[in-house]
């Protein structure tokens, strides 16, 4: 996509902040592409079947399945795909993970800014998320850009949040680093905290970074709606995203993918 395309392409679409929102259509994954290198986000209106997220999804790199449960991975849509869903399950009490704790996404309750993926080995670079139900319910998404972040942080803070000492699964990782001037992210407040108990990194030094983190990001967010036949795009190692509370009984369903690094 040369320039001049790229500025018509803008042109034409709705700008809600540093959203870019397109109407889907046939090879526009390699405009996609251009505008995740430059945004971050895309949100594509009008993708009628769920089909159509799997070849859009591999035209940005591999498509893997999160490791949910020991010996197990993610329910896919199909026996041939990589594309599974996301929705509240147990009326709203969730599901377990492969150490027995609650997989924050299948929970009825607020879902706050997140990497996706924080405590699988390796997180994905792009995340695809679909709306396919057609129910009335309309939860707020919560999106958050971290390249915005570096303008607001302070040496010190920037300094803190490089250290490699937030907990994961996997260990300790760093969850805010700058590569050739851009920012990558790995992030999940409740996750750090909850792993916090099996880790010997520094209370203060993490619970300092979660109100520093959660103070610039509440200052960096952007609420939007995803509705039935909505696409969301993000670069994961940027873009922070979450929802409001949800019905216990919801039927709100979202078709995800994950796409490697």
């Amino acid at each position: 996509m040369t320039a001049t395309q790229l500025n018509a392409s803008i042109g034409t679409s709705i700008r809600t902040n540093c959203m870019i929102v397109l109407p889907y259509r046939d090879g526009i994954a390699d405009d996609i592409a251009d505008l995740l290198e430059i945004y971050g986000a895309v949100k594509l209106t009008g993708m009628t079947d769920a089909d159509q997220l799997g070849p859009l999804a591999e035209r940005l790199g591999e498509i893997f399945l999160p490791i949910l449960q020991d010996n197990d991975q993610a329910t896919p849509a199909s026996r041939d795909s990589q594309i599974y869903e996301v929705r509240v399950k147990n009326n709203g009490e969730g599901e377990l993970d492969r150490y027995s704790e609650t997989i924050l996404s299948s929970v009825k309750d607020d879902f706050a800014l997140h990497t996706d993926g924080y405590n699988q080995p390796r997180p994905p670079k792009y995340m695809l998320l679909l709306r396919t139900d057609d129910s009335a319910e309309l939860p707020a998404s919560y999106l958050a850009d971290a390249a915005g972040l570096l303008d607001r942080l302070t040496e010190e803070e920037l300094e803190l949040l490089a250290r490699p000492i937030y907990p994961t699964a996997e260990g300790n990782v760093a969850a805010l680093t700058v590569v050739d001037g851009r920012p990558r992210v790995r992030w999940n407040a409740e996750l750090v905290q909850r792993w916090m108990r099996r880790s010997d990194s520094d209370p203060v030094a993490v619970e300092r970074a979660v109100e520093i983190l959660g103070r610039h990001l509440a200052d960096a967010l952007l609420v939007e709606h995803l509705h039935q036949d909505e696409c969301l795009i993000l670069d994961n190692d940027r873009w922070l995203h979450g929802r409001s509370a949800l019905q216990p009984d919801s039927v709100r369903v979202l078709m995800r993918a994950w796409v490697a690094r």
